[in-house]
């Protein structure tokens, strides 16, 4: 297993996990009515230099020259700056000037937007090994570390506690709750 910096070839990979991760929300931020135009348009977020999806923010994890998993991390304080290029799109798109962005993190984090391992490769550590990268990065910068976990994914809160993240409080993103976790 090889950890490093996604690139823009990895865009297409990139593209299907993470969909297949972020489900409806990747439909609410590409303000997509089909899942091929949702991808399309996520696509082309994480081929872009300055958004909340640019390759630029994923690192990968790979086996045999093929993504097997990703993590997208970014510092709290970038938020705004990372989210206006996909508000301005859907608010475009939807002509809806009020359409919103679900705050997600803290200022004062380092906080990992998604992580996730390709159905065939989960329990090889590929998971923990993202986290790892994540955890060193956070440090390195003197932040907390943070994540967010649907309430009804029982198993990835226990993974997350097991390694030293905290329930912190209750957000809700796309209208749905979320334990909001960090290091201590």
């Amino acid at each position: 297993m090889k950890i490093r910096k996604a690139r823009k070839e990895d865009a297409s990979a990139v593209t299907e996990l993470l969909y297949d991760m972020l489900g409806s929300i990747a439909r609410s931020h590409t303000a997509a009515t089909t899942n091929e135009e949702a991808l399309l348009r996520l696509k082309a977020f994480i081929l872009s230099e300055k958004n909340r999806y640019s390759y630029h923010h994923i690192t990968v994890a790979e086996v045999d020259e093929k993504v097997a998993g990703l993590m997208l991390c970014y510092e709290g304080s970038m938020l705004q700056m990372l989210y206006e290029p996909v508000k301005r799109f859907v608010r475009a798109k939807l002509n809806n000037p009020a359409w919103e962005i679900d705050i997600e993190t803290e200022h004062e984090d380092y906080y990992i937007d998604s992580l996730c391992v390709d159905e065939a490769y989960r329990g090889k550590g590929i998971g923990t090994a993202l986290l790892n990268v994540a955890k060193q990065e956070a440090k390195k910068r003197k932040m907390f570390l943070s994540l967010n976990v649907e309430y009804n994914n029982v198993e990835a809160k226990k993974l997350y506690q097991r390694i030293g993240f905290q329930e912190h409080k209750t957000i809700f993103i796309d209208k749905k709750p979320f334990f909001y976790m960090k290091t201590a």
